[in-house]
């Protein structure tokens, strides 16, 4: 419903490719993402605003076009609030 509306979807897990893809793939997620962003993609895991950068810049988006939906208050919200994301 979120990309017929046009929006982009980034996932950044506090995981490596291997094991992201593998669990997109475990729950039927593949292919459902623009972009998936990794630990050892970004070169620093959450809550390092590098992890948050990457998925901005991969989307070609800016910050106060993103919004994140996280379940983790220190590596999820305290790393987007540095990125100057809006949380949710």
């Amino acid at each position: 419903m979120l990309r017929r509306k046009g929006l982009k979807l980034g996932i950044a897990p506090n995981g490596f490719r291997k094991d992201i893809d593998e669990i997109l793939l475990r729950v039927g997620l593949t292919g459902k993402f623009d972009v998936a962003v990794g630990v050892y993609d970004a070169g620093a895991p959450k809550p390092e605003i590098r992890i948050f950068q990457r998925i901005l810049d991969e989307l070609s988006v800016s910050p106060d076009e993103a919004i994140l939906v996280g379940d983790n208050l220190e590596a999820d919200y305290k790393g987007v609030e540095n990125a100057g994301l809006t949380l949710y």
